[in-house]
C-alpha cells in the first residue's frame, strides 16, 4: 500500500504520519493481516508464511 498525496489512505486506516504499515490482502481484497510499525522477526516469519499460503491458494 502506498500513501497518496492527500493522505486519504492514511486517514481512512487511521495510520500515523511518517510510519510504516503492512497490509496483506487476499485475492478478494479482504484484509488478512495488518501491522503498523516495525516487525519483529517472528512477525516477519508469520507474514511471509501467510503470503506464501495466499499465493498458493491463488494458483489453484
Amino acid at each position: 500500500m502506498i500513501d497518496d498525496a492527500g493522505s486519504v489512505v492514511r486517514h481512512a486506516w487511521q495510520l500515523k504520519s511518517k510510519s510504516s504499515a503492512i497490509v496483506v490482502l487476499n485475492a478478494r481484497g479482504e484484509v488478512q493481516w495488518v501491522k503498523e510499525g516495525a516487525l519483529t522477526l517472528e512477525e516477519v516469519r508469520q507474514v511471509v508464511t501467510l503470503i506464501q499460503r495466499l499465493m498458493r491458494e491463488q494458483e489453484r
